[in-house]
């Protein structure tokens, strides 16, 4: 049984989560193949991590009691890795009467193949006025929220994304908020004016080398 972690936190997109099911199988059957001649069976389920990775909860690796079906459900990253998991098949008439058998779950995490971002509109450009001389310097701040910088993660892993901007020059600053992005623009050298590019870039925290970039102009 392999299921993938899929870790969603803010910014990003909608979480999405891989369940896969097994069944565990009565073990037990008597000389004319009747599988519950003894009674019916009952089924519980535990796990310990055989590599880096944090135990499966009770929560994310359940079996029906009845059914023996065996459902593996996380969003957990700190589980990714392998894990040994041993079924338990009572006898419901006969308490004391059990089998255990183990098998392996890998646990991997989501991995991104491709990354697009989608560029940002004409409503991202900006005009700043240099004024002259040294002491009518207005300054020009304005942010870039983060639902208007749309990426796309294929697969849809929903994982956590890091933004930075830079600029070709040095007047216009920013910094990430908790919001968006945040500018801010200050200069009196008439030499400064033109249009110059800012570049937004969207890094997946956790895949350093999947990432984009889009861009909008500043005209000075």
């Amino acid at each position: 049984m392999t299921t993938s972690v899929l870790k969603q936190s803010s910014p990003g997109g909608s979480p999405f989560y891989e369940t896969q099911t097994a069944t565990a199988t009565n073990s037990v059957s008597d000389a004319q193949g009747n599988p519950n001649f003894c009674g019916s069976y009952e089924y519980s389920i535990s796990s310990t991590p055989t590599a880096p990775a944090t135990a499966l909860s009770a929560t994310e690796l359940t079996i029906d009691s009845n059914t023996g079906l065996i459902s593996l459900y996380t969003a957990n990253s700190a589980t990714v890795g392998t894990h040994t998991v041993t079924v338990t098949t009572t006898l419901t008439n006969y308490p004391t009467n059990t089998r255990t058998t183990t098998f392996q779950v890998t646990v991997q995490a989501c991995l991104v193949t491709s990354y697009t971002m989608l560029a940002l509109s004409p409503a991202n450009d900006k005009s700043y006025t240099i004024y002259y001389p040294a002491l009518k310097i207005k300054p020009l701040s304005w942010s870039i929220p983060f639902s208007s910088i749309q990426t796309t993660q294929v697969p849809a892993c929903g994982h956590s994304v890091t933004l930075t901007s830079t600029a070709t020059v040095s007047f216009i600053s920013s910094t990430v908020s908790s919001t968006g992005i945040d500018y801010y623009v200050k200069s009196n050298d008439l030499l400064d004016a033109g249009a110059h590019t800012v570049t937004v870039t969207s890094t997946i925290t956790n895949q350093p080398s999947m990432s984009c970039q889009s861009t909008f102009t500043l005209l000075a």
